[in-house]
């Protein structure tokens, strides 16, 4: 390097520099932008999911003629609907063999004058849970998991956990 003239040197040294910075920017920035690119694109989709989701459970339900009688609590308020639902729920755990951890009314929305909503964690065998789920899904009053996720529980038998929300319609009895 040391033939070369002063200007050289520069000029190879800007060169060297130059090429430095375009391999930083091929293997740092470019990845950089196109995971940034995905990770918004990914956003935009699951805000455009949220909103629809929002706009389903604001939407009015059929009304509850089109339902079998036997799918429908009737009750005179929507505490005693609750209740009967709450009722449901727990006649549906013993039947199946699952443990209830958890269950709790949660607010229903545009549609509180037609539906009940729980909240509900409940432990047991694979088996167990599914059974419990058919039998609600099955039975009376007709309820549907609106949402539902299963894990391992942590304890030394490894039980499954169920955390769900459920719905089901009433009607208030005249």
């Amino acid at each position: 390097m040391e033939s070369f003239s002063p200007v050289t040197r520069k000029i190879l040294a800007i060169g060297l520099l130059v090429l430095a910075l375009l391999i930083a920017v091929q293997l740092v920035l470019v990845p950089l932008a196109g995971a940034i690119a995905e990770q918004r694109a990914e956003l935009a989709d699951l805000r455009g999911r949220a909103a629809h989701l929002s706009a389903v459970l604001d939407t009015a339900l059929p009304p509850m003629s089109q339902l079998p009688a036997h799918a429908i609590i009737k009750a005179g308020a929507r505490d005693a609907a609750v209740a009967r639902f709450e009722g449901a729920i727990n006649q549906a755990s013993a039947a199946a063999g699952v443990n209830l951890q958890q269950q709790a009314a949660m607010p229903s929305g545009i549609n509180a004058d037609q539906l009940i909503r729980l909240r509900v964690a409940a432990t047991g065998s694979e088996e167990a849970l599914l059974r419990f789920a058919a039998i609600l899904e099955h039975g009376e009053p007709l309820a549907r998991f609106q949402s539902w996720h299963i894990q391992t529980g942590t304890g030394p038998d490894r039980t499954l956990v169920l955390t769900s929300q459920i719905v089901a319609a009433w009607e208030r009895r005249q």
